[in-house]
């Protein structure tokens, strides 16, 4: 079996491209303040944390694939950035429109650099 074709690996390099995305849009992107790597780490973890916790619970509802198809998911992610940022002390978000800006900025740039590497999601 390859390395990408154990889910821990595959779950760590997953998180380590979030971790990326994150410092990234923390350097380009006014209203965003990364403070570090670590806390960067901090704030991936938790919103995958979050993220993995929520699917869990409302698989298989229908209106979870109604609501989080298309628009629907950009807003959520953004909320999750936005809520999360509020606990994560070295992540800070100005307000909702930079969480949104900041939600679809890692979701690109974490496609950008799946596809460099030659990952599927």
């Amino acid at each position: 079996m390859s390395l990408l074709g154990d889910p821990v690996a595959r779950g760590l390099i997953h998180l380590g491209i979030s971790t990326v995305s994150i410092l990234v849009m923390g350097m380009f992107t006014p209203g965003i303040k990364v403070r570090g790597l670590s806390d960067a780490f901090i704030f991936a973890l938790t919103v995958a944390f979050i993220n993995a916790l929520f699917w869990h619970f409302l698989r298989g509802e229908p209106f979870t694939t109604v609501l989080l198809a298309g628009p629907g998911s950009v807003l959520g992610n953004a909320v999750l950035f936005w809520l999360t940022a509020k606990v994560v002390d070295g992540v800070k978000v100005s307000g909702c429109f930079t969480a949104l800006l900041a939600a679809i900025g890692v979701t690109v740039i974490n496609a950008i650099i799946r596809f460099g590497l030659h990952l599927s999601s």
